[in-house]
């Protein structure tokens, strides 16, 4: 049987399933790429909490980090971040988006060597 969000959100701390909430009201929801979205400057303890509570995320699959330049399949087209480090794809089979087929692109351009 095939995992389903919930079964990813189980396997994760408490703090990371608020850091998914955060990514995921942060959406965009036409591609699922989303930034996480802080209120104030974070300390240094802060940002190395959330960098844990980030790969978790990943190890379950839920997100992924953007590479920074992603060229588009058959266009000229180049998706540009400039500091991907802090932007990320939810994974678009667990949460649905109006451009599936773009977003499941990302995804699988982002997957990890070995992953795809």
């Amino acid at each position: 049987m095939q995992e389903d969000i919930f079964d990813l959100l189980d396997q994760v701390s408490k703090g990371a399933f608020s850091v998914f909430n955060n990514l995921k009201y942060n959406r965009e929801e036409s591609n699922n790429i989303s930034r996480y979205s802080c209120t104030e400057e974070m300390s240094k303890t802060e940002k190395e909490v959330l960098s844990r509570r980030l790969s978790e995320l990943k190890k379950v699959d839920l997100i992924r980090t953007l590479k920074k330049d992603i060229p588009m399949e058959g266009s000229e087209h180049v998706y540009h971040f400039h500091d991907p480090r802090k932007v990320f794809i939810i994974n678009p089979t667990m949460i649905r988006c109006l451009d599936h087929k773009e977003a499941m692109y990302l995804w699988e351009y982002c997957a990890p060597k070995g992953r795809k």
